[in-house]
């Protein structure tokens, strides 16, 4: 028996994070030989992109209520599978059709990924560690680059695209086997965890609001979507999003076009923004943690934590509007993505703090925000840099949704209002 089984559990998910969005980011670093293979344009280029998000809008929300019913032991496990044979049958693509189909499919096999994150977070961890271990598995985001940028651009440089997306397939088949062996719904159901750990496990959820299992019901719909703090949540997760994609999508193409990189250098430039970002990431889940010890306050906590870090990331993005200094413009953006993604995990943990019993429902749908910023993004940043013929525009856009997505978190949002009521609610049942 392993003595903190459940860090084990998030470590697993956090790999499984990573190798879902090394397979998803891998097409934006095959922008060229893709473009010269298939003759696109960047405004072609941006709608291969956006299929992703296509896919993924579909099942991101149906992922979360398949996970919220059955679990995230074989939705992910299975979903895995499939998203990286997907993977590797891109890299025998024979036709730009084809192409597209996949990115499609690899879409909806990604979907419910995050709502099974969040389900793993709120069945395995109290609250009090809820925050820290979804900043450590949402640090995967980043850090897939962190590892992805330079090995899917040394596979490219050496190889072929084929080769790189067979190899990264590869990978995720193995995640998928070692998850389904070794990861269980809910920590009672494992031969692995000990008895006092999850005796610990039991006595620290009892004091929350809710001591929801996976299938029970008592959030209803009519909370979820209509809540004003859940709503500005999903808004502000779309801002997030837009500037993630953007970073996922098209931060290759853009060192490449603007600065006429090659694409080995551009796998070394971009570890510092994605380094950074993970270490952002991991600090703030901590930060936000200490934060809820000393104040029990979520909009402390919480909601603070995500309108500054918006605020701040849209100023770093100005100087890589109005500057062409290589050195500056890395710095710029490395500042930009690393404080504007640092809140992901709150943005997930107030689901499972406000609808516990419906963590990864609440979830799929903010993820749905998610996907939307994933089609627009891709779409929107090929048009203006093929209109333009710079990315300026583009990277403007994102200073505007952070800002006002700070805006709305910052003056509007309390979600300390509804944890009083949901305490207030449990006592009186």
């Amino acid at each position: 028996m392993i003595k903190y089984y459940r860090w084990l559990i998030v470590s697993l998910a956090f790999i499984g994070i990573i190798i879902c969005y090394m397979d998803r980011a891998a097409l934006a670093y095959a922008i060229h030989p893709l473009e010269i293979e298939f003759h696109l344009n960047n405004n072609q280029f941006g709608w291969l992109l956006s299929l992703f998000g296509f896919g993924y809008l579909i099942m991101v929300f149906i992922g979360g209520v398949l996970v919220d019913k059955f679990g995230a032991h074989w939705i992910w496990g299975i979903a895995a599978f499939i998203w990286s044979i997907t993977t590797i049958l891109i890299g025998f693509s024979s036709s730009f059709g084809i192409l597209l189909l996949l990115r499609f499919m690899l879409g909806i096999a990604e979907g419910p990924s995050f709502p099974a994150l969040s389900r793993v977070t709120t069945d395995w961890l109290p609250i009090k560690e809820r925050n820290r271990a979804l900043a450590f598995g949402l640090a995967a985001v980043p850090f897939a680059s962190v590892i992805g940028a330079p090995l899917s651009t040394y596979l490219l440089y050496h190889y072929t695209w084929q080769f790189m997306f067979i190899c990264l397939g590869l990978i995720g088949i193995i995640w998928s086997v070692v998850w389904l062996i070794f990861f269980k719904n809910m920590p009672n159901e494992s031969k692995l965890i000990t008895k006092a750990e999850l005796e610990y496990i039991r006595h620290e959820k009892a004091l929350e609001p809710r001591n929801m299992q996976v299938g029970q019901n008592n959030t209803s719909w009519k909370f979820i979507l209509s809540n004003k703090t859940l709503l500005i949540n999903n808004y502000a997760f779309f801002a997030f999003g837009y500037m993630l994609f953007f970073g996922v999508t098209w931060l290759p193409g853009y060192l490449q076009q603007t600065f006429h990189l090659n694409i080995k250098q551009v796998g070394l430039f971009l570890i510092l923004p994605w380094l950074l970002a993970a270490i952002a990431m991991l600090a703030n889940g901590f930060l936000s943690d200490w934060l809820w010890h000393k104040t029990k306050s979520l909009r402390i906590s919480r909601s603070i934590s995500i309108g500054v870090a918006m605020l701040l990331s849209a100023l770093c993005f100005i100087p890589a509007i109005i500057t062409h200094d290589i050195r500056i413009v890395i710095i710029s953006i490395s500042l930009a993505l690393a404080i504007g993604l640092a809140p992901n995990s709150c943005f997930y943990a107030l689901n499972a703090d406000l609808a516990p019993d419906k963590a990864a429902t609440s979830l799929g749908i903010m993820d749905a925000f998610l996907a939307l910023s994933g089609i627009l993004a891709p779409i929107i940043t090929g048009f203006l840099s093929s209109l333009t013929g710079n990315f300026k525009i583009a990277i403007g856009v994102m200073l505007f949704l952070n800002i006002s997505a700070a805006f709305l978190v910052l003056v509007f949002q309390n979600p300390d209002e509804d944890y009083s009521s949901r305490v207030r609610s449990k006592h009186t049942i």
